[in-house]
């Protein structure tokens, strides 16, 4: 095989792993092969760190395309100035794909490994450790010691839920292990053509054919879900806080009037572009704004000791009955790192717009009645926790969202990292983003809510 065959099935590899994300409804199944390519070009050559680095740029470049879009158009400065950020982090996710080559040559250097099914064990280690580290640690330089879910291989299997039914046995780690095994099984038989490869082929499929064609208890989504109206829309800022208070209570007021049935009004975060929410004018007309007791929860943001937040509101009959601040931060767009003070970064993304802080309060019970409990997460709360953050771990999940900022593949990965963690962590979430409102069970099906948008 010369060098450039290899970089072509790198390249290959990489495209596979890429279309399982991006588009999930059709390559779903390239998470069973996208390794494939790289055991054949590892099977009988040593992976050179070059080439373990071309295949962490091309990973990153096709993985995260639609999240560096969204970076680059938040960003304030010239073209050029706002693609820096995106290059940075190319280079930088890239430098993960030494991770590949890396292991190999450890391994190696202690035992000389010579037979090609033990480069494909060993290589097979190696991209799962590689994966590991994308999901725990890869955000660590940035004093974030968390990674990037996105990418993760199991992801795409959200597909069909059935397929992750194991996850909150074996957990993320364990599951990954066995469909990068499935991989290496697939190509041991179109390498090996014996008996040996067939049955080894055969019982890892097995596997997954059996937790997909298992029978999945009917559902059972619960009934107060009816009382429930979801409103995806952005209340920016106005001339005033009285303009702004005048639109959102009459345009909410007519909603509630449309739909006579619903008392819990859930909206995404950052639907209210304001600091004002807690304000003696917004609550006045909010309390005068609906005939009957409403429960609104909607995402907006706080200032408070020159601290800048991003918030959950719970408002009824007009009164402030809980305020949520988030404890996450994203980076890059939400904040950046001390050490990037002063640099291109802090300008071109807080030259005109404030940092948020991460709050340190206690995530509550919110406990609208004797049916309906749910408990808030923000955003990234949801999607950077490898396991929850509180202690009502029965009780449902109102996971608000602000999904405008990037394209339609990026809004779907984060709704089925929603379903992700709900099978994970055996547990109902209420999904409300700006492009999905979706309530999922802990098996991962989804249930439409009730969706409303103002009228023009």
């Amino acid at each position: 095989m010369n060098c450039t065959q290899q970089y072509f099935l790198l390249f290959l590899s990489t495209v596979l792993y890429a279309l399982s994300a991006v588009l999930n409804d059709y390559f779903w199944w390239a998470s069973f092969v996208f390794v494939i390519p790289l055991l054949h070009v590892t099977a009988s050559h040593n992976m050179t760190y070059l080439q373990g680095y071309f295949w962490g740029i091309c990973a990153a470049t096709l993985h995260l395309f639609g999240v560096l879009t969204g970076i680059v158009n938040l960003a304030e400065g010239s073209a050029l100035q706002t693609l820096f950020p995106a290059l940075l982090i190319i280079l930088y996710a890239g430098l993960f794909g030494l991770l590949i080559p890396f292991c190999f040559s450890i391994v190696n250097l202690f035992f000389n490994v010579t037979s090609s099914f033990s480069r494909i064990a060993i290589l097979t280690f190696a991209i799962w450790f590689y994966i590991l580290c994308m999901d725990h640690i890869s955000l660590w330089p940035f004093n974030c010691m968390e990674g990037y879910f996105l990418m993760h291989p199991l992801l795409p299997l959200i597909q069909y839920p059935s397929l992750l039914r194991t996850l909150p046995f074996f957990g993320t780690e364990v599951l990954c292990a066995l469909l990068l095994i499935t991989n290496a099984s697939i190509y041991a038989v179109f390498a090996y053509h014996n008996w040996k490869a067939y049955a080894f082929a055969l019982i890892t499929t097995v596997f997954w054919l059996i937790c997909f064609f298992m029978p999945i208890p009917a559902e059972q989504f619960p009934s107060w879900l009816d009382r429930i109206i979801v409103v995806p829309h952005v209340f920016r800022q106005q001339t005033s806080v009285e303009a702004l208070a005048q639109n959102a209570a009459g345009t909410l007021q007519k909603i509630t009037q449309q739909h006579p049935s619903a008392d819990i009004i859930l909206m995404p975060e950052a639907a209210f572009y304001s600091t004002e929410l807690a304000s003696p004018i917004f609550l006045a007309y909010f309390k005068h704004a609906f005939s009957k007791k409403i429960e609104l929860f909607t995402g907006a943001f706080t200032c408070q000791d020159n601290l800048y937040r991003n918030s959950m509101y719970w408002i009824e009959n007009g009164a402030i009955k809980t305020v949520f601040h988030k404890k996450h931060a994203m980076l890059l767009t939400e904040k950046l790192p001390a050490w990037c003070k002063g640099s291109l970064l802090y300008e071109l993304y807080f030259k005109n717009f404030n940092e948020i802080i991460p709050s340190e309060n206690e995530r509550p019970l919110l406990q609208i009645d004797h049916q309906v409990q749910l408990v808030p997460y923000i955003c990234s709360e949801l999607f950077f926790a490898n396991r929850p953050t509180d202690q009502f771990i029965k009780t449902p999940i109102y996971s608000l969202c602000n999904d405008r900022w990037t394209v339609p593949y990026v809004q779907r990965l984060m709704l089925q990292t929603a379903q992700y963690k709900a099978i994970e962590w055996q547990r109902m979430i209420i999904y409300v983003s700006f492009s999905y409102q979706q309530c999922i069970d802990q098996f991962g099906r989804l249930k439409q809510l009730g969706t409303t948008e103002p009228s023009p």
